[in-house]
């Protein structure tokens, strides 16, 4: 990979060539990706659907942004999970290599064992990027520190709306 020192600093090709020697820096990417709900039986129509990345070396750096429209979309019950999806890259398959993802605002997504209804913003939702895969699983976690994934049996009504970012590492 071709680097340069300029005026404007350190450029690289954007280029995914890799080099033998571990310590070399031989990829840095930048751009955008588009974030979606996924559960089975469920359809989704989009307010917003905004994602950017950069990656270096095999580090993604991540931050996602997704709305419905306040009507038309359908949601299925049921006990299959409710994910995020459209990373730019597909996690490694690694499970020692967590990285880390957070839940930085929710709006009308729900959990069916809360007392309290709707939980947007008085939860702790902690998205986590699946092993080989370019989705994040939704957990809510309780004061007790149990973490329980989102299924069909929860809320994400009309109009919800969900930002969450993290890192996380890729072989590409």
């Amino acid at each position: 990979m071709a680097t340069s020192l300029t005026t404007n600093g350190l450029v690289m090709a954007a280029s995914a060539s890799q080099v033998a020697d571990v310590n070399t820096l031989d990829d840095y990417q930048e751009g955008t990706h588009t974030s979606i709900f996924i559960h089975s039986g469920s359809t989704y129509y989009y307010l917003d659907q905004l994602g950017h990345y950069f990656k270096l070396g095999k580090n993604v750096t991540y931050s996602s942004y997704t709305a419905l429209q306040a009507s038309g979309s359908s949601f299925a019950g049921g006990s299959a999970a409710i994910y995020t999806g459209g990373l730019p890259f597909t996690r490694n398959n690694d499970a020692s290599w967590f990285g880390m993802t957070s839940c930085g605002y929710t709006y009308k997504i729900g959990w069916h064992k809360s007392t309290a209804g709707d939980i947007s913003g008085h939860s702790i939702y902690m998205p986590r990027v699946e092993i080989n895969a370019t989705t994040c699983l939704l957990i809510v976690s309780e004061s007790t520190g149990m973490g329980y994934a989102l299924d069909g049996n929860d809320c994400i009504g009309q109009g919800a709306r969900l930002q969450t970012g993290g890192w996380y590492i890729t072989d590409s």
